[in-house]
């Protein structure tokens, strides 16, 4: 008798320790960054199986997110506008993502007028292979006057 009291009071340890081990993801948190850092306003969305999207948010200044799931079966896809998309499958809590760019420049022209009144020196014109440019985001200037 005294096996069996033992036994079953056994099984019920091992039986809510599975149970509670099991205990299903409800929310997600981590950072989005690229190679330059953190990346502030990247979007993190909770994708169901036809690719719908059921939940999401955008990254805070520093590229950290904090989100609900709603069905931990589906997937999480993080974008950010000039880099590759990545999809993840909900099966942890923490998430550190580094996008990549898909961003290639081959050449940039460059093009200018004189100035007007101005000091005199010349304006360069000419192009820049894409190569020998410094990696990185890329930054557009407007028209100087």
């Amino acid at each position: 008798m005294r096996i069996l009291r033992f036994t079953i009071i056994l099984f019920a340890l091992i039986a809510a320790t599975v149970v509670s081990a099991q205990e299903p993801i409800t929310s997600i948190h981590g950072s989005v960054s690229d190679d330059m850092g953190p990346l502030m306003g990247a979007s993190v969305c909770e994708m169901d199986g036809s690719g719908r999207i059921i939940e999401s948010t955008i990254t805070d200044l520093n590229g950290n997110f904090t989100m609900r799931v709603r069905n931990p079966k589906d997937k999480v896809r993080f974008s950010y506008v000039g880099c590759k998309d990545v999809v993840e499958p909900i099966n942890k809590t923490n998430y550190q993502i580094v996008l990549k760019s898909e961003l290639q420049i081959d050449e940039v022209v460059v093009t200018a007028t004189k100035r007007v009144g101005g000091n005199g020196l010349p304006i360069p014109r000419g192009a820049a292979p894409g190569h020998r440019l410094p990696s990185g985001r890329l930054r557009v200037a407007q028209k100087a006057e």
